[in-house]
């Protein structure tokens, strides 16, 4: 179901997003080796968060979603490969991108339902290049 432009619930969206952001945060603390030093992750990291921050405050502009791909397509690429800086299984993390893209849609943010399964297939690519580069074993959880 895809949302109409401006009934998106922010407020939701900022709570679900720091509460999903708290919870993968967590899990990877608790659960997951990470595979690089941590500034791989700050180096990677800092830039997606100012791009996501400057597409959301641009979604009338740069920000506007496409039909399959558009430049949130960066971020949701970024995301994957920083999840695979960390040893943690496929399924885990099928779940917390499919999870990403159920938030947007509880929200009612604004997306064609294509571009959504394109932002989880290429976010497991960005993961499935990093495990490729970084890790000798695949892992299902």
């Amino acid at each position: 179901m895809e949302a109409v432009p401006g009934q998106e619930r922010t407020r939701l969206f900022i709570v679900l997003s720091g509460l999903t952001t708290a919870a993968t945060l967590t899990l990877l603390a608790c659960r997951a080796r990470l595979l690089v030093p941590w500034w791989v992750l700050f180096a990677f990291g800092v830039p997606w968060v100012a791009f996501s921050i400057y597409l959301r405050a641009h979604r009338d502009g740069l920000g506007s979603e496409g039909k399959w791909v558009d430049w949130w397509s960066i971020p949701h690429v970024i995301g994957g490969v920083l999840l695979g800086n960390f040893e943690l299984g496929f399924v885990w993390i099928v779940a917390i991108v499919v999870w990403w893209e159920c938030i947007e849609v509880v929200s009612r943010v604004f997306e064609h339902v294509t571009n959504r399964v394109t932002d989880v297939v290429i976010a497991l690519v960005g993961w499935s290049l990093a495990q490729a580069l970084l890790n000798d074993a695949f892992r299902l959880f």
